[in-house]
């Protein structure tokens, strides 16, 4: 009987000012629970959780000399563990096999490290137009990647890309109109999302502004499709003030990507740009995603079945493990997300002059703005 303990990003609740996620761990736990067929014991850890599996965020906030705050969970996000940080988490956890997390953050990660604790991270993968959502992955056990699960052949996200190139050239051939010249996209995204920590803080695109600049100097047209939740358009200010002539486009993004049509693709670091890949785009990343600043192995596009006892019950002892089914679950129904895929037809608004034309009048009063702010700092 195996030791397991589900954990997400505990850091991440509300004595920080951040909800958590809990139903990420649930899910993830109930998975665990049902592909182990008895043969693990799973214990879930978090602030929410009673007794012994109760993360105190106060104590190891403290240990890390911070006080608990938003601010403190970005600095600490992809930061060193202490050594007071890794003792309360070993006396936490009570000598488990193994860790099943879920969008575990670095500081964790590099504290299982310290600890020689075995553990797999799973997130949503950013490859999101597949037939269904997958899961990415990242360990320190050198025999999980042996797997036939551990990544997914990419031939055949090769093969739905062009897939949906073929669907958007039928359906929606003039989204980009032939002619229009060299045209580059960049991609928003939610404030608060952990793949823009940057420098103990949250990256915005007035950080790179010399980069873009650069990025759009051959372009003729600029557009911006902001992220589908992202009520309040920060990042469009931003831009706004480096790209007077930048247009704002409603199109689904698979319909922008699979018109073939694009030059450029740039984004802090949304998921986008590993999809845009697989449609033959150039890319441009500013922020590299924390979850590949670590050491540990990684899978772009990998399966929950690793976690059959097959597989990870010889990996923990660093054992080849034996070849498995495929996990089948329908990951888009279960969470209920579906990032814009399957894509629909939004008629064009390329040439519209109301999708939106950020006026030089504006871009340059923010501009100032944000200069006098600067200076006053």
């Amino acid at each position: 009987m195996l030791k397991l303990a589900i954990l997400n990003d505990f850091l991440r609740d509300t004595p920080n000012g951040l909800d958590n996620c809990v139903a990420n761990r649930r899910w993830l736990a109930a998975k665990t629970i049902v592909l182990g067929k008895g043969r693990y014991q799973v214990f879930e850890y978090g602030y929410d959780q009673t007794n012994e599996q109760h993360t105190d965020i106060a104590k190891y906030m403290d240990s890390l000399g911070l006080r608990c705050r938003q601010e403190s969970w970005s600095t600490l996000w992809d930061s060193d563990p202490s050594d007071l940080f890794c003792e309360l988490l070993s006396d936490n956890l009570t000598n488990p096999d193994c860790v099943v997390g879920f969008g575990l953050p670095n500081i964790l990660v590099r504290a299982f490290d310290k600890l020689a604790i075995p553990f797999v991270d799973f997130e949503i993968s950013p490859i999101r137009f597949l037939s269904d959502l997958h899961v990415d992955a990242r360990t320190n056990m050198k025999a999980l990647k042996e797997s036939t699960l551990w990544e997914h052949p990419s031939e055949e996200i090769y093969h739905q890309a062009a897939s949906i190139a073929g669907w958007a050239a039928r359906q929606c051939p003039d989204s980009i109109p032939e002619h229009a010249g060299r045209v580059g996209v960049i991609f928003g995204q939610l404030a608060q999302d952990a793949s823009l920590i940057y420098g103990n803080k949250m990256a915005s695109f007035w950080d790179f502004k010399k980069e873009l600049k650069e990025w759009g100097n051959d372009l003729d047209h600029i557009l911006f499709k902001p992220h589908p939740y992202d009520q309040h358009n920060v990042h469009l200010k931003h831009l706004a003030a480096i790209f007077p002539d930048l247009q704002q486009t409603n199109m689904n993004c698979y319909q922008l990507l699979g018109s073939l049509r694009i030059q450029k693709v740039l984004a802090l670091s949304s998921s986008v740009l590993e999809e845009a890949h697989f449609f033959g785009y150039e890319t441009k990343r500013l922020v590299m995603t924390p979850r590949r600043r670590t050491k540990e192995a990684y899978s772009l596009v990998s399966n929950l079945g690793l976690l059959s006892t097959d597989v990870l019950m010889p990996a923990i002892k660093n054992a080849r493990p034996l070849n498995c089914q495929a996990d089948q679950t329908n990951l888009r129904d279960q969470f209920g997300i579906n990032w814009a895929f399957p894509p629909t037809v939004v008629p064009s608004d390329f040439n519209s002059s109301t999708s939106l034309k950020i006026s030089a009048q504006c871009s340059r009063a923010f501009s100032k703005a944000v200069n006098l702010f600067q200076k006053a700092a």
